[in-house]
């Protein structure tokens, strides 16, 4: 991970902003996210999953910039 401590220390702060309200957000944004299954709930944590990825990917490089870019692409 490339980042000073206080990046690391913000985007920490907004890792468990999102994770905590996701489900709040999402509620009130949009519809709820249907694949077919009938699982929105787990739909809505993979929208969040991946909101959380796309918070440090910008601070990733190498194999772990091309994992986070990987797990991303699997929650979408």
């Amino acid at each position: 991970m490339y980042a000073s401590e206080r990046e690391i220390a913000a985007v920490a702060n907004n890792v468990v902003l999102v994770a905590t309200y996701w489900l709040s957000f999402q509620r009130i944004s949009s519809t709820p996210v249907d694949r077919g299954d009938g699982d929105t709930a787990t739909a809505r944590l993979d929208r969040a999953a991946y909101q959380v990825l796309a918070l440090i990917a910008p601070f990733m490089v190498g194999s772990a910039r091309a994992l986070i870019d990987r797990l991303g692409s699997d929650y979408l």
